[in-house]
């Protein structure tokens, strides 16, 4: 009997090592995810999106949840629930009406924005969505994911159309060109690959940086490419050529986040040194350096009239900021 209970005491310490060796997906039941609706609401700030018509503004949450604040007065309008993980990731479709977010759980889910209802669940990925992005018709989305692949989808229906694959390491950012000829992805492997959309016919991939890439921005015409990552660099490429445009040095952190101006003429930066920066796109000059939060900034994004900046970091926090001399406007912070 001593010896059957040291075997099964040996089993469960490997069955223990074995889930920290190889953790499974976040699992959990429905009166689970009824038990977390329950909990106040908390930001995580991993992603931000404003909606079209600048009044709104979106992040991730605590407990698998996203929250929407007026853009206005800051103030708390409502969280979107469902996710059994971590959420990761968020964007707003071109008319406004479906909010979109990512989870460590695999899944992502669309809500329809005016009364936080869930509309669909697109199932498919084997692990942590990154990045997710709308055709202009909202027929369309792409998401990409730490399982490497890139999945092209039909709004609201499962399963995926169509399976991208080259990546060699989690994909973790995508952009698609201003005609929607063009679907630009890049991830850990420092690769950025361009693929002929909507067919995902491979076209060309492009060593970038000798560390992971965490995130591409492209200007409104699509004429320059933006990437950045682990190893503090901003390169500017034109998209068309393939060729490197500029180097943009300052950042002392891992660069987190891109987003271009809606005029083209700035570039916002995000980074792991605490701090967001603008850089004029023509000359590549730094126009100002904000100490955005007190520790690490994970988003960046202009209001759709381009008048404000707003950040997101570890601080828990989103900081609205005054495009045209750097002033706080707004801090807004869990409800």
């Amino acid at each position: 009997m001593r010896k059957l209970q040291i075997a099964m005491r040996n089993v469960r310490v490997l069955c223990l090592a074995g889930l920290l060796l190889f953790p499974m997906p976040f699992r959990g039941s429905e009166g689970e995810l009824h038990a977390r609706s329950q909990l106040r609401p908390i930001i995580t700030g991993r992603s931000l999106a404003f909606s079209p018509d600048g009044h709104f503004i979106a992040t991730t949450g605590e407990y698998g949840w996203v929250l929407l604040f007026r853009v206005a007065d800051g103030s708390f309008v409502r969280h979107f629930w469902g996710h059994f993980g971590p959420t990761t990731f968020v964007a707003f479709s071109p008319s406004g009406t479906l909010l979109a977010s990512g989870s460590l759980d695999e899944n992502f889910h669309l809500h329809r924005v005016a009364d936080g209802q869930l509309v669909a669940t697109q199932v498919g990925h084997q692990m942590g969505i990154n990045a997710i992005l709308f055709t202009a018709d909202e027929t369309l989305m792409v998401s990409a994911s730490t399982d490497r692949d890139i999945r092209l989808w039909r709004v609201g229906e499962n399963p995926s159309l169509r399976i991208l694959r080259g990546h060699r390491d989690r994909v973790e950012a995508l952009v698609l060109t201003p005609d929607e000829r063009e679907l630009i992805s890049a991830g850990f492997d420092g690769v950025i690959r361009f693929w002929s959309f909507p067919d995902g016919r491979a076209l060309d991939a492009l060593p970038a940086h000798e560390a992971r890439i965490l995130a591409l921005a492209l200007s409104p015409d699509g004429e320059w490419l933006a990437s950045a990552g682990a190893d503090r660099m901003i390169k500017v490429w034109n998209r068309q050529e393939r060729t490197l445009a500029k180097v943009l040095e300052g950042h002392t952190g891992a660069v987190n986040a891109l987003a271009f101006s809606p005029d083209g003429t700035l570039l916002a930066s995000a980074s792991a040194d605490h701090t967001i920066r603008l850089w004029r796109l023509s000359d590549g000059a730094l126009v100002r350096t904000s100490l955005a939060h007190a520790g690490e900034v994970f988003d960046v994004a202009f209001s759709p009239d381009g008048t404000l900046v707003a950040s997101s970091g570890k601080d828990r926090a989103i900081r609205l900021w005054r495009r045209d001399d750097g002033s706080p406007l707004r801090t807004i912070t869990s409800p």
